[in-house]
């Protein structure tokens, strides 16, 4: 059983995890957020451990699930839904009973993972971006948001009910930022959107498409 100390230090790790994903995400660096997530799994349940036992939280705080389960599905990341499943039976009774509301959220997860895939799979056939806007959800709106900080999309008009289309020029040169050093680089679209290695640190990445706002 770990001792008080070791609880406190994977509560504090946590908690300076889920602020380097939230500067992540305020970067519009969507993947980089999901990969510190990731490698943090391991240290929730210790984390919960010690809300509960120590700081008499009767909801422990688990904001890395949250933003995995958040931003992963709508990224069309399912192995990382994977992840989290995986996190979470690896638990005790214990400490699954901690966190009660885990299973719901991976229920919604996967319903927004499949809301993802229809949505980019009707951008891919040519729907009308701007006729499915006026009537869709809130949920949809977000997803659309998030994918044009992310440079899939772009704007086609902006008013009250912002229109946007699936970028379509992928021999438009794009920058791009590597996951593993932050360099940029510029290349077309399907360079940046598949692994590949960075000329700077000479490794494996993900490139992060940056502030794309247009198809031109």
């Amino acid at each position: 059983m770990a001792t008080k100390a070791e609880l406190e230090t994977a509560f504090n790790w946590c908690n300076s995890q889920v602020a380097l994903m939230e500067g992540h995400v305020a970067n519009q660096d969507y993947f980089g957020a999901i990969e510190i997530g990731v490698t943090s799994l391991g240290k929730v349940h210790n984390s919960v451990s010690y809300q509960r036992r120590y700081l008499a939280t009767l909801t422990p705080n688990v904001q890395i699930v949250d933003h995995l389960l958040g931003l992963a599905p709508c990224f069309f990341r399912s192995q990382v839904i994977g992840q989290v499943e995986q996190f979470y039976k690896s638990g005790t009774k214990t400490e699954k009973d901690a966190i009660p509301s885990l299973f719901q959220k991976l229920d919604s997860a996967h319903k927004l993972l499949v809301r993802s895939v229809e949505l980019w799979e009707r951008l891919c056939a040519g729907v009308d971006v701007l006729g499915s806007a006026d009537s869709t959800s809130e949920q949809d709106s977000s997803i659309l948001k998030l994918w044009y900080s992310a440079g899939l999309l772009y704007l086609l008009s902006e008013n009250s009910k912002p229109a946007y289309a699936k970028v379509t020029n992928f021999a438009r040169i794009a920058a791009g930022k590597c996951f593993q050093c932050g360099a940029l680089h510029r290349a077309t679209t399907p360079a940046l959107a598949t692994n590949a290695v960075c000329k700077s640190c000479r490794r494996e990445t993900d490139f992060v498409i940056l502030n794309r706002r247009s198809e031109g």
